[in-house]
């Protein structure tokens, strides 16, 4: 149908819509839900919110996730004011799989874990905090 223009022209009446990409659907582990409810009320909220916010990120490529295994598609996020980390496995359906909440002081910039033996060494750290945690 065509709509009248600013100078008494008409147009074709074509309506795109932008959406968004998805963010991640995201499904916890039973020990990883575990982890987060051994938390108190407001640090669940703002590991849960933080997270949520980060799948928007993710699906944008924007992110602050950090890739610890490039094979098994493992990631880490910073939650809660950088206190905690939701370690998570990307899924093909575009689904996280969240595998744990642990806390964690030490982040290493991205250019720390350019460094293969470091980015090794974090991978550890981490895999071991999250069996520590469980």
């Amino acid at each position: 149908m065509p709509l009248p223009t600013a100078h008494g022209q008409t147009a074709d009446a074509t309506l795109s819509t932008v959406l968004p990409d998805p963010p991640l659907r995201v499904i916890w582990e039973d020990d990883a839900l575990l982890q987060l409810e051994s938390r108190d009320r407001y640090t669940r909220a703002a590991i849960r919110e933080d997270f949520k916010a980060a799948g928007f990120e993710f699906a944008s490529n924007r992110t602050r996730s950090i890739e610890i295994d490039k094979t098994a598609q493992d990631f880490i996020t910073p939650v809660a004011k950088d206190r905690y980390v939701v370690v998570w496995r990307h899924l093909p359906d575009n689904t996280a799989m969240v595998r744990g909440v642990v806390p964690l002081t030490h982040i290493p910039s991205a250019q720390e874990l350019e460094d293969e033996t470091q980015l090794s060494r974090f991978r550890d750290y981490v895999l071991n905090a999250v069996k520590q945690f469980r």
